[in-house]
């Protein structure tokens, strides 16, 4: 990937689609970070097919710094940087939005958030 985009991306880590006990995982979420930051893109991969499922079919997230799990196959809990008063004074991630596949993340809805 960092070849084919011409960008050092460092794996940050990946979240599982939990489909129960003794259940093989078939996606994940592909945390990759520009030469090693806090903030990372966030790309849906297919483990078996092994290549990142494109959207609109697949949930791929800009850079920011970004915490984000499954809820269910079809559905995401995201805390990112949604634009203005979305991000503590630190920088990261105060609203929590349950975001549905195929559908733009702005529309996401919120489901948790905290104070400035």
């Amino acid at each position: 990937l960092s070849e084919a985009d011409g960008t050092p991306w460092v794996w940050k880590g990946c979240s599982f689609l939990d489909r129960g006990t003794g259940a093989h995982p078939e996606l994940c979420l592909m945390s990759l970070s520009r030469g090693g930051g806090d903030a990372v893109i966030v790309r849906e991969f297919n483990i078996t097919s092994k290549a990142f499922v494109e959207a609109p079919r697949g949930f791929v997230l800009p850079l920011a710094k970004t915490d984000v799990s499954y809820e269910d196959e079809d559905t995401l809990l995201v805390g990112s940087d949604f634009g203005p008063g979305s991000m503590t004074t630190s920088g990261y991630a105060r609203v929590i939005r349950r975001w549905r596949r195929g559908t733009p993340v702005a529309d996401a809805e919120v489901v948790f958030e905290v104070e400035e």
